[in-house]
């Protein structure tokens, strides 16, 4: 999505292709397209509070969550006119049910409606889902899970087998003499405590050495013995390094995590075996058209935000304006944005 230009007032907006209408009805179409672009759309935008950075907002929300949800108000429930605003709404607390022929979704209780129900027509609620057959929350992020906690799993595994095993690593043995069991446990207790070394990796990506980020190489002992309890014994397990060479099984996991995005490799590696730019229409890559067209998907998915409203306020307004309802859809919404591959493709 690009926010900041010069030339248009929003990022996206809606458009009506004069190309696909008739000569007779060119004009009313031309005053619809006024209408919208002069004096409804500036408020729609407005009652979504998209300024700024609120449209990259929610379109980050629908990303991860796969369905966001808004109401629309009126001016009047039973003789509405006018749309005066939008406000977001959980989706999760809705159902959608049918009645006859009208649809209404039914709004679970909330802590601040006393407990109640609400019913909502369908021209209250606008809804946008990545997966509108589903019950749950599916989403662009969702199906990343698996390969995302595969190759998170691989590199903090990674991450502890290069720590542990950069460690000169000693093997222990207690002389404890001629002691009960019990006793015998308690005092191996208290020396395991005194010599384990611990490792961990953080979530920031931290690896901590017995709780402490300094990791140590090297460490000294110093025991006491007597003539009863005998001598304990340290040896080295393990004194050679990793070969820290081998990185194939993590480029793998995080080719396929890449793979799972749709996005083109030679974005995130411009050394990949893709070419990095272009300079004809021969280089043309099915993986960027078909990457361009899975992009364009989800703005069609999130187009109801803008579309809905608008439908709904030119019906409102259809005697007062003059508005011919068999154009409605011809109103197309149009995203700013630049491909240059998808520029190549119109050649």
């Amino acid at each position: 999505v690009i926010v900041d230009t010069e030339s248009n007032r929003y990022p996206v907006f809606p458009k009506i292709n004069p190309t696909l209408i008739a000569e007779d009805k060119k004009q009313v179409a031309a005053a619809i397209d006024k209408y919208l672009n002069e004096v409804f759309y500036p408020k729609l935008y407005s009652y979504y509070h998209f300024k700024e950075d609120g449209l990259l907002e929610k379109i980050k929300e629908f990303i991860i969550c796969g369905k966001i949800g808004f109401e629309i108000l009126y001016d009047d429930l039973k003789n509405p006119k006018d749309i005066v605003g939008i406000i977001p709404i959980d989706p999760g607390t809705l159902q959608k049910t049918k009645h006859g022929d009208y649809i209404y979704y039914v709004q679970k209780p909330l802590a601040d409606n006393n407990g109640k129900e609400r019913i909502l027509h369908e021209n209250q609620v606008v809804l946008c889902e990545w997966n509108k057959y589903d019950f749950g929350f599916l989403s662009f992020v969702d199906r990343l899970r698996m390969s995302f906690n595969i190759m998170r799993s691989m590199q903090t595994s990674k991450v502890l087998w290069f720590a542990a095993k950069s460690q000169v690593r000693m093997h222990i043995k207690l002389a404890l003499g001629d002691v009960g069991r019990t006793e015998a446990i308690q005092k191996l207790t208290e020396s395991k405590n005194q010599y384990i070394n611990a490792f961990s990796f953080s979530d920031s990506g931290q690896v901590l050495f017995n709780n402490q980020p300094n990791n140590s190489g090297y460490r000294e002992f110093f025991t006491a013995e007597t003539a009863a309890s005998g001598s304990p014994e340290i040896e080295e397990v393990n004194s050679n390094g990793p070969d820290l060479t081998e990185v194939d099984s993590l480029q793998y996991w995080e080719r396929l995590f890449w793979k799972d995005t749709g996005i083109p490799y030679d974005r995130i590696d411009p050394n990949s075996s893709d070419s990095w730019g272009f300079t004809d229409v021969a280089q043309l890559r099915k993986i960027e058209i078909n990457f361009g067209k899975e992009i364009n998907s989800i703005r069609k998915m999130l187009n109801p935000m803008f579309i809905k409203p608008i439908i709904v306020q030119l019906t409102l307004k259809e005697t007062e304006i003059g508005v011919d309802l068999s154009l409605i859809d011809s109103i197309k919404m149009e995203w700013l944005a630049f491909n240059e591959y998808d520029k190549l493709a119109e050649l």
